[in-house]
């Protein structure tokens, strides 16, 4: 949980990896998307045109992508 950042599941049904929306905890705004990137088989963190962020937010940002990786490890050594 991040005091300045609320994440949303936004994965479409059926999808085989997750969205995550990243949004303003303050003011709800929209400020980019977790999401699978393929060619580097892994999460990343797309960003908003234009947001702005400080080292507390991407701390953030990081601890939720890194999580998310795990999970994806811990499932394909199932």
């Amino acid at each position: 949980m991040s005091q300045y950042l609320t994440f949303k599941d936004e994965t479409p049904e059926g999808r085989k990896t997750r969205i995550i929306g990243v949004y303003s905890a303050r003011h709800g705004d929209w400020l980019g998307m977790i999401r699978w990137y393929g060619a580097w088989r892994q999460y990343t963190f797309h960003t908003a045109a234009g947001s702005i962020w400080n080292t507390e937010c991407l701390k953030s940002i990081i601890a939720k992508v890194q999580e998310m990786n795990d999970e994806r490890k811990a499932v394909a050594n199932a």
